[in-house]
């Protein structure tokens, strides 16, 4: 029985021993895939152009890779703004779509030009995680992902 017992504990301390290489190689292997998920983005980012808006400047919010204004209305036409909470005139909320860093942005929100709350802060890989939900942004309003999604790619990646 020693013999037997001696030869599974073995077995099993050899397989516990790949399992640990395994987990470095797959943890080394995570790692270079973001790097390459950063890479690839800085790649297919539009080049800044200079930033023209008159919002954008007078708001002070210019970015590395661009920021974006836009009024409620427009973001209910594209099919991004799904609902406001507690402003009664919808009309004077503002967004500002900003990034600094590939597949990192911030959502500022505004009305009459005084923000409001902090800026929401999020990656694009949690976006696709929620892609068919309809997700609270800071308690002010809340956004269809999907086409969240869409004109991140329009803006940014110019798809």
């Amino acid at each position: 029985m020693s013999v037997e017992r001696n030869k599974e504990l073995k077995v099993n301390e050899l397989t516990f021993s790949n399992l640990l290489s395994k987990e470095e190689y797959l943890d080394l292997k995570i790692k270079e895939y973001d790097e390459y998920l950063i890479q690839y983005s800085i790649s297919q980012l539009n080049k800044k152009k200079r930033n023209t808006d008159y919002m954008i400047g007078k708001l002070q919010m210019n970015s590395v890779y661009g920021s974006y204004y836009f009024k409620s209305n427009e973001l209910v036409d594209l099919g991004v703004l799904n609902q406001v909470y507690n402003i009664p005139d919808s009309r004077d909320l503002c967004f500002v779509l900003a990034s600094d860093e590939p597949l990192k942005f911030k959502l500022h929100i505004f009305i009459d030009n005084c923000t409001i709350t902090d800026p929401w802060i999020f990656r694009l890989e949690d976006l696709l995680m929620r892609k068919n939900e309809v997700i609270d942004v800071l308690q002010v309003c809340s956004f269809k992902v999907d086409m969240l999604i869409k004109v991140i790619n329009q803006r940014y990646l110019g798809n």
